[in-house]
């Protein structure tokens, strides 16, 4: 019963994928995030406790599911809501469709468009020559920063490294994303990830840019109903602690990188 429970819930993911809208796992993310907002403490006691709750929670919500609908149907549902295969094969059978004619253009991220174009594909434009990139922004909570300064200095500084040597070490990074990124197969695809890529992030969080990528989620989140079209965008600067960032950046003599807005390509 259980094999074939996990070969429907293995169907459903091939014939249905992932939904658009109200994806389980996504609410549940979206529920964790609530909760450790309102009940977040830098305690053991209360971290052990958000981590019983939410797999309390969720072993609960797969109980009651079995208790609601037989077994093999509730086992199946949940090996659907977990898988997301579908979605992971929709840029390869991208680039199959484009090879064979079947449809004249399609969007594809940087190591599948690697692929795309050892298959003789040509690439009409880039998205980085559009929308600029800000790296090295990880989200955490205020009050962490403000009692582990020190901490947090040290993801910085991780950051930077990091940065900087993808930056400047072409032969290392082709070593790294060959062995992180699964469709790279050899050092001329990596190469040319690099060429594209090795100037595109920085450890530094230029205001403007921020802004204009915080505001550039707001109207996702507007054409998705989950944000209100009247409701303005919050100061993005009072989620950055740019005093403790920038003077850990200079104390590292950290080389800034080209962040601005790219110029458009013909």
């Amino acid at each position: 019963m259980n094999g074939a429970a996990v070969l429907a819930g293995y169907s459903a993911d091939l014939l249905l994928g992932d939904p658009p809208r109200w994806h389980p796992v996504a609410g549940f993310g979206r529920a964790a995030t609530t909760l450790e907002d309102a009940v977040y403490a830098p305690t053991r006691a209360r971290g052990a406790a958000f981590a019983l709750a939410l797999v309390g929670a969720a072993a609960l919500s797969a109980e009651l599911l079995a208790r609601a609908a037989p077994r093999g149907l509730a086992l199946a549902a949940v090996t659907w809501a977990a898988l997301g295969g579908r979605s992971l094969r929709r840029e390869a059978e991208r680039i199959a469709a484009l090879s064979n004619n079947d449809i004249q253009g399609a969007g594809l991220s940087i190591p599948h468009a690697v692929v795309a174009q050892q298959a003789g594909l040509k690439v009409l434009l880039r998205t980085g020559d559009y929308i600029p990139r800000a790296g090295g922004t990880i989200f955490c909570m205020q009050s962490f920063v403000k009692q582990h300064p020190d901490t947090t200095k040290k993801i910085i500084r991780a950051i930077a490294k990091a940065v900087m040597y993808f930056r400047t070490n072409k032969a290392g990074s082709i070593k790294v994303l060959e062995h992180h990124v699964a469709s790279i197969k050899n050092d001329k695809d990596a190469g040319l990830i690099w060429d594209q890529l090795h100037d595109s992030y920085g450890a530094e969080v230029p205001p403007a840019l921020f802004r204009e990528i915080l505001e550039s989620r707001r109207q996702t989140m507007i054409a998705a109903r989950q944000w209100s079209a009247d409701k303005p965008l919050p100061d993005p600067e009072q989620f950055i602690d740019r005093k403790l960032l920038e003077s850990t950046l200079k104390d590292m003599n950290y080389v800034p990188a080209n962040l601005t807005a790219p110029v458009k390509a013909n």
